[in-house]
């Protein structure tokens, strides 16, 4: 059997070879790749390496640092939500060694639109095709002190792995994504009262049975109906079902367990499952929302909210709530 990973691997990383990024984002989180290798050549080791973003804006992508021979191959994904990542895949692809040195590979998943928020959770999937690769990151025994990176590595399903001192190395890119609209229909008793007892944080909806804070949705890119970049993002909710909707006109009473923001001709943008308390629409292969909303050419207003499962009824008999609402105008 290969051996699963190497320990105390001398790296030179002022030499190391094909390290030209094509990344052009904002360095988001660091792993270091520092004295550990991991095989990334074995077909049936799959690594999901956790990662926590700290930025607001588009995933930009991530860099791994690689050892083996030139035209090794590496299966990469990502996944959205913490590990052991069971979730669909939003974005793979395999990566080629280009020399038969350390190669430092830049993985470009832009085409994934990916938003993040500070707190937003996926996993860097990682596995081999039996043609011989490793991938770099680091080891810190956990009686000496803490690991390099904070969030766990995980190999072939649940619990930390082998002591949790082991990190795959990585740094991660976000590119900046302008807010898009205005937040309104706030949960934090500035407007209508929650129907419970308990309002949410300032610019959420309504807390829940699992967020005191409530859920809260907000808009990124850029609205205009032949440029549409807009991502809407609804976070703080239970891992559930996830309802994005469209409506013409705003409006602000009790609805379930939150308030209801969006009236007018109502569109159903897409129905999401959560993870990590999250999710977002368009996910890869939607429609824009421009198109899904069947936005005119000439643009106009409209107003978008999150209404979301929660099974744990909180004050009410209803088991839903809703995020805040955004107001956008389209342009041309």
């Amino acid at each position: 059997m290969k051996t699963f990973l190497r320990h105390s691997l001398p790296l030179l990383l002022a030499a190391l070879a094909g390290a030209a990024h094509a990344q052009t984002g904002t360095l988001d989180q660091t792993s270091p790749a520092t004295n550990a290798s991991f095989n990334g050549d074995a077909s049936f080791l799959v690594w999901q390496q956790q990662v926590r973003a700290g930025l607001t804006g588009q995933l930009e992508g991530f860099n791994l640092t690689l050892l083996g021979v030139q035209g090794a191959t590496l299966f990469v994904a990502v996944r959205i939500g913490p590990g052991w990542n069971t979730s669909p895949i939003v974005f793979q692809k395999t990566l080629t060694k280009p020399t038969a040195g350390t190669d430092v590979m830049f993985v470009d998943v832009t085409s994934a639109n990916i938003p993040v928020v500070p707190g937003t959770e996926f996993v860097i999937e990682m596995h081999g095709f039996d043609t011989g690769t490793n991938m770099l990151g680091s080891y810190v025994d956990p009686a000496s002190g803490p690991p390099l990176y904070p969030e766990p590595l995980f190999l072939n399903g649940p619990g930390c792995f082998a002591g949790c001192g082991w990190r795959i190395g990585f740094m991660s890119y976000v590119t900046n994504s302008t807010s898009t609209g205005t937040p309104y229909c706030f949960g934090d008793g500035t407007g209508t009262a929650c129907p419970c007892a308990n309002n949410g944080a300032a610019g959420n909806g309504c807390a829940s049975s699992v967020n005191a804070n409530g859920g809260n949705l907000s808009a990124g890119g850029t609205a205009s109906v032949t440029a549409d970049s807009v991502v809407l993002t609804g976070s703080g909710m239970p891992n559930s079902s996830a309802l994005y909707f469209q409506g013409t006109s705003q409006m602000n009473s009790t609805f379930g367990d939150g308030l209801r923001c969006v009236s007018g001709q109502i569109i159903r943008l897409g129905t999401k499952l959560n993870a990590g308390g999250s999710s977002q629409y368009p996910a890869a292969g939607d429609p824009p929302v421009s198109v899904r909303g069947a936005i005119p050419a000439g643009g106009g207003l409209r107003t978008y909210q999150c209404w979301y499962r929660n099974a744990a009824a909180f004050c009410t008999p209803s088991t839903f709530n809703l995020t805040n609402g955004v107001e956008v105008v389209w342009a041309p």
